[in-house]
């Protein structure tokens, strides 16, 4: 009896103990779990939760922008001690990810700040900037200027490409530097279609704009101007964007071949007309054969419309 009672006394005091210790624990400070901020300090308040005195005492600096950094147990430790925090590991090891918040200055921001100091220099609206390296990304702290500066600018003799060293922020002694290179374009201003011109279409003034191409990519022969091209026949697919050949064009066929046509000779006050027949396809102002069907004679005559042709001095021959 005596034994069993003495079990009984030993299985309340080790549950007595058990309650004691888990209560001590859900009243002792937590570490955080992963902590992100701002500013330059990490505080105390950002490493622990439910501290009731000293969170916003700044411990250690912050990574620097966009950094990030890991404190070890042995470090949470060395720390809970100096601050006399009443922190132990609850699961062995634990360690605390710390990230600090930043503003990104990306390729496109960059780009836009070497287009200005480009342009500075003379690379007006007659040029394209291409830019040919990767760009690392810089980071800024949060709140602060996100100015760019260009530290240094080279131009090859050529003027075909270019080099620069950009720092952010601007004016800053601490400033991230990356190194950036690309290429330099001249352009200039060309009529193009603004969308595919399957062969044998004809081309309208709604499908045409100007568009400033790269003059490296522009061959001999390509249309200058919008009279070259609106009117005219796509003698193969044209691709939109692109510019456009003479030798891509034709002119529309106003007769075709074997139509009945009007020949028509004026000369003063004279005046002939005879019927004849299309030998050849004929475009509007070309010369073309056209068969007088009363004499069997060839005579050389233009088209002026989908059924008339008009005579000429020397192709007179053959007239009547």
């Amino acid at each position: 009896m005596r034994m069993q009672i003495s079990a009984y006394f030993i299985l309340a005091l080790a549950l007595c103990l058990v309650l004691s210790f888990a209560s001590g624990n859900a009243n002792a400070v937590q570490l955080r779990q992963s902590v992100a901020v701002s500013e330059n300090v990490v505080t105390l308040g950002d490493i622990f939760m439910d501290l009731e005195s000293a969170a916003d005492s700044a411990v250690m600096r912050a990574p620097k922008p966009g950094k990030s950094m890991v404190l070890s147990t042995a470090k949470l430790l060395q720390l809970a001690k100096a601050e006399d925090i009443a922190w132990v590991p609850q699961f062995g090891d634990e360690t605390l990810f710390i990230e600090r918040l930043s503003d990104v200055i990306g390729r496109q921001e960059i780009f836009a700040a070497l287009q200005e100091t480009l342009a500075l220099d003379g690379f007006d609206e007659n040029y394209e900037f291409e830019l040919s390296s990767h760009i690392t990304p810089i980071h800024v702290a949060i709140g602060n200027s996100a100015a760019i500066d260009i530290v240094s600018l080279d131009i090859d003799s050529r003027h075909t490409r270019f080099s620069a060293m950009v720092a952010a922020p601007a004016n800053d002694p601490a400033a991230q530097r990356v190194r950036v290179t690309g290429r330099i374009h001249r352009t200039e201003m060309l009529p193009v279609v603004i969308r595919r011109i399957d062969g044998g279409e004809t081309i309208g003034e709604a499908d045409v704009a100007w568009r400033r191409l790269r003059v490296s990519n522009i061959r001999n022969g390509t249309v200058a101007s919008m009279s070259e091209l609106i009117g005219m026949n796509a003698r193969r697919p044209l691709r939109a964007e692109m510019a456009v050949r003479r030798a891509d064009l034709t002119t529309p066929i106003l007769i075709s071949k074997g139509s009945s046509v009007r020949m028509v000779y004026r000369n003063g006050g004279l005046l002939l007309m005879a019927l004849g027949r299309a030998i050849e396809d004929g475009a509007a102002g070309q010369e073309m054969r056209i068969m007088n069907l009363k004499s069997k004679k060839v005579v050389i005559a233009k088209a002026t419309g989908p059924d008339t042709v008009i005579v000429s001095q020397n192709g007179l021959i053959g007239f009547n």
